[in-house]
């Protein structure tokens, strides 16, 4: 039995009325239930539910217990619209519906896991990224700041897990300033249970319903990040006083209205689309609700993602490298006149004309010249590690590994240029296996 337990199952006791508790035996001498077998014969005797919830999901989730009360209120949309209104400057319509997207999101009744991240970007400050994560917070009864410091992502999940934080459904990281990449945080988006220590009670675990919001100006994401998000973008608004507390105001005094128009709108059919993302059911449920073009919408957010995503922009400076030192290699193997060269590696030739391979060696070479790294040269196996990961997302479709007992390399295929007919051989040509010619 655990006393934290046992100290709240007597405190809601108490709460409810005078409460006196006699230990031992009755007037007949029968022995008196003590208050530890009383919380095991409840623990052992009472319904279970994986999660308690004060507000509603739409469909409610089967196991979860539902405190919530529907309000006198038959809903028509107008307090959501309302609350989406005071967030008029959103970039596109496609930011306007990807913002009701987000509300909703937290009230849909979706398998735990299944719900992306957010990202709300601007180009400065006081454009309302926080705001508009706090309001969504607040419509569900509060959220978690976090950090994705070294020190707080060690004590993420047990934050998540603690008491306190368990009907929460929103976790925001607000003003991220660099690179936005944490294997702690791809966790908690897509993990269907978290588990982890909680304080003071040793492991613990709850279904996965939180929705990640990640506000910043001009968000740099991972791939793996921005995988996992929608991407909101906020422009410069008009200066209102107070406007803030407005908002804030208007969440506080019609939270239950505001829910309930979202539970309708998650009630109505789907818009018609083909939903093509990893978050196929999260889209039909949600964005097909929100919006009457939501593939529109999923083909212009793969679009940001790309721009977002920094390793997208580390592969592309890698290809233009690559390209450049094999057309250098090509100019010196035919005969160019003496010029300063910038790159100076060679590459080597196989029986197909129109595939070659560099060994980690020289892709060291090259990759310390395009990173501008001269003072801090990348090694071979650095080098390597960094192309692989960029085979390994499919981002680099002319290049194949190609590992072999004396050095580890990449078979490139030459899509845009040829060997030309005058090239002096200055590399060891190999056949499709890798053994010499």
């Amino acid at each position: 039995v655990c006393s934290s337990d046992l100290s709240k199952l007597f405190a809601m006791l108490g709460g409810c009325g005078e409460l006196m508790w006699v230990p031992g035996q009755d007037a007949q001498g029968y022995a008196l239930m003590t208050k530890e077998e009383l919380l095991s014969l409840l623990a052992v005797s009472a319904q279970r539910y994986e999660s308690v919830e004060i507000f509603p999901h739409e469909p409610m989730i089967k196991g979860y217990y539902y405190a919530w009360k529907n309000p006198d209120y038959d809903p028509d949309g107008s307090h959501l619209a309302k609350f989406l209104s005071y967030f008029d400057n959103m970039e596109t319509t496609v930011d306007r519906d990807l913002a009701k997207a987000l509300a909703m999101t937290p009230m849909a009744g979706l398998i735990p896991g299944q719900r992306p991240a957010f990202a709300i970007t601007a180009g400065d400050r006081g454009c309302g990224k926080s705001t508009l994560a706090e309001c969504i917070g607040e419509l569900y009864g509060g959220f978690i700041d976090v950090r994705l410091s070294e020190r707080d992502e060690d004590r993420m999940v047990s934050r998540l897990l603690h008491d306190t934080n368990l009907t929460k459904r929103v976790v925001r990281v607000d003003n991220q300033k660099g690179l936005c990449s944490s294997p702690v945080l791809e966790y908690i988006i897509t993990t269907k249970t978290l588990s982890g220590h909680r304080m003071y009670e040793g492991d613990a675990a709850r279904p996965n319903t939180f929705t990640t919001i990640i506000t910043g100006n001009g968000l740099r994401l991972s791939r793996d990040i921005a995988d996992r998000c929608f991407i909101i973008r906020l422009r410069h608004p008009d200066l209102r006083p107070e406007w803030k507390e407005e908002v804030l105001a208007y969440v506080a005094n019609n939270r239950a209205k505001i829910i309930m128009d979202m539970v309708h709108e998650l009630r109505k059919p789907a818009a018609p689309g083909k939903y093509k993302d990893r978050w196929t059911a999260w889209a039909h449920m949600v964005l097909g609700r929100a919006s009457k073009r939501p593939d529109d919408i999923i083909r212009l957010n793969q679009d940001r993602r790309n721009e977002a995503d920094e390793d997208v922009e580390e592969s592309m400076l890698i290809l233009d490298a690559l390209d450049e030192a094999i057309k250098e290699w090509i100019r010196r193997c035919s005969g160019a006149p003496p010029e300063k060269w910038e790159y100076g590696v060679n590459f080597e030739t196989t029986t197909n004309p129109k595939i070659i391979r560099v060994r980690t060696k020289e892709l060291a070479i090259i990759l310390t010249i395009a990173f501008n790294r001269r003072n801090r040269p990348l090694d071979p196996a650095t080098a390597g590690k960094m192309v692989s990961m960029h085979v390994d997302a499919g981002r680099f479709s002319r290049l194949q590994k190609d590992d072999r007992k004396e050095s580890r390399g990449f078979r490139i295929t030459l899509d845009d240029y040829q060997v030309p007919d005058n090239f002096v051989e200055q590399a060891t040509v190999t056949d499709d296996k890798g053994n010499p010619v």
